[in-house]
Formats: C-alpha cells, structure tokens, sequence
C-alpha cells in the first residue's frame, strides 16, 4: 500500500484510472473530453497508436494539469494503480472490446468500474449498480455524469468496489473459469449452443 500511496501523491486525488492500448476502440477520447466537468485526476496507463493523438486532445482542451500519461508499468506496479485510484473507466466504444478484463482486476482490488454498455461481456464483467455504472458509448456526457456521481459519493464508491470484490472472489476464480470454460467447450462441441 505504500506504493499507491506514493502513486496519490505523485497524480493527486481524487484519481481516475484508465488502463489499456492507447487504440480506436478503447474510447480515451471521450474519457479525456469527460474529465473538463471532472474534477479529479486521470491516470492513463497504457501505449498505442493514438498516444499522440490524445496527448494532443488534453492539451487542446487545456487538461494538461490533471490527465497523466504515465506509459506501460510492470504487473506489481499495475496493481498498485488500482488501490491508488477511486474507480477505473473502460469507455469502450466497439465490440472489438470483448469482455474487459481490466474491470476484474479493478473489482479485486475493491475499485468500482465506469463502463460502457456494448453487446458484449463487458456489462456482464461489471454489473450496472452492483459493481460500478454502465453508460452508453461514445458519451463523454454520460461518462462525467457517472464518475461525478461516483467521486461524489464515497458510500456508493465504497459498497460498488466492495461488491465487485465479492463477486470476482465468488464468480471468477480460476476453479469456477475453468468450470464455465469447459462447459462452453463442451456446449460448443455437441452442439448444444
């Protein structure tokens, strides 16, 4: 814990994470034309093709001072992003987007998760108002509305994250992954889809 300490300090609070490749269907864009109505940090963890491009959007809309681009950083340091930032944002907006893998490591660490509502398992990784708020894609809107609503109440922040921790040690342990893998394998293979 003392290094997510150290990462509040570094990045100030109240903190946003967003964690991934820095690609078109990842949303940043919008995550970064949310935090103008966000008062609150934005930790960007994550490389890709559009870094530039968003470096650019944040410096444009004059977001320089409180949206941080901090590269890759190794697994042990990851985790401590997560127990430094009050929820993470998956602003997705493509299906490429199929489950979002990152909200589950965001819910293990007791983080709630805004999310956006696609026909794929990411409203299923992060249960609209049991672990975090779900709100439609390329919404920059909608996505200050929630993270507002969730830096603005801490019991809330609280009971979502606490939830999330719950349901990841209860629904996806790797005895209960591999149970569900192996059912769909077999579901898949007798044609039972």
């Amino acid at each position: 814990l003392g290094k997510a300490r150290e990462i509040r300090t570094r990045y100030g609070t109240p903190q946003v994470l967003f964690v991934g490749r820095l690609i078109y269907y990842k949303g940043v864009k919008y995550l970064i034309e949310a935090m103008k109505t966000i008062d609150a940090q934005l930790v960007i963890v994550g490389e890709g093709e559009l870094e530039s491009e968003l470096k650019q959007l944040a410096g444009d809309l004059d977001l320089t001072d409180k949206v941080h681009f901090i590269g890759s950083v190794v697994d042990e340091d990851l985790a401590a992003h997560y127990h430094a930032c009050d929820l993470l944002a998956l602003p997705s907006i493509a299906s490429s987007e199929a489950f979002g893998f990152v909200q589950l490591e965001a819910h293990a660490c007791g983080r709630p998760v805004v999310s956006t509502n696609l026909p794929t398992g990411v409203p299923y990784a992060n249960l609209h108002g049991r672990t975090g708020l779900i709100v439609p894609p390329e919404d920059s809107i909608a996505l200050a509305v929630a993270i507002n609503k969730l830096l603005g109440d801490e019991l809330l922040r609280k009971r979502l994250g606490q939830q999330g921790k719950d349901r990841v040690s209860s629904e996806f342990q790797r005895e209960y992954m591999a149970k569900v893998l192996l059912e769909t394998y077999d579901e898949v293979l007798t044609g039972r889809t």
